[in-house]
């Protein structure tokens, strides 16, 4: 299974008979989740190291000195993905001016610590994405002043924002596609950590 350039796909998709041939296919689409996993899963042992080095830190001091540091016990805090990963619609269905629209309502206070956007192979930077925080203020992304959707192709990119949320606050989610052919699929994962 091969890659198709462009004019090959378009000229299937115009052509008679048949129905619409995937640019993406299920293995690019479950190689972007395995991807967006092994990040989590590596956030994850990060912060298990952390904490056990805070632990090992705490400890170190109190057993060499009078002083008692008193730092918290580990973390109870949860963090949880929540997968807003989408097909988008070709243009002008889902179009810059009046894009597709998901919305996110917070069921917790806590952090929006993480955003992970994956483009498959052959969006061709046409499916943009945009994230507004609860004032309406765009978080993804942060400038220059006229970005209005950031666009990638082939891309896991992870977005760092340690963003304050609290519960029933709404993260609104856009998605816009100038593909005037072709849907796009795009993962997007917000991970948020709970307060305890």
């Amino acid at each position: 299974m091969g890659r198709h350039d462009s004019s090959d796909r378009h000229s299937r998709s115009r052509g008679g008979g048949g129905g619409r041939q995937d640019s993406i296919s299920a293995s690019a689409i479950l190689d972007r989740f395995t991807d967006i996993d092994d990040l989590i899963r590596d956030t994850n042992r990060t912060l298990q190291q952390v904490a056990q080095t805070q632990q090992a830190l705490a400890q170190a001091i109190d057993d060499g000195t009078e002083f008692e540091l008193n730092l918290p016990e580990e973390s109870e805090a949860s963090e949880f993905p929540f997968d807003f990963s989408t097909s988008v619609p070709e243009f002008p269905e889902a179009r810059p001016e009046d894009p597709l629209v998901e919305v996110f309502e917070t069921p917790k206070d806590g952090t929006l610590t993480d955003v992970l956007i994956g483009y498959p192979s052959g969006t061709q930077q046409a499916v943009g994405v945009r994230l507004e925080g609860v004032d309406g203020e765009s978080l993804i992304p942060r400038g220059p002043s006229g970005a209005q959707f950031v666009a990638f192709d082939d891309e896991v990119i992870r977005f760092n924002l340690n963003e304050p949320i609290q519960k029933n606050e709404e993260i609104t989610i856009k998605f816009a596609n100038n593909d005037e052919e072709n849907p796009h699929f795009v993962n997007v994962l917000l991970r948020v950590r709970e307060d305890i």
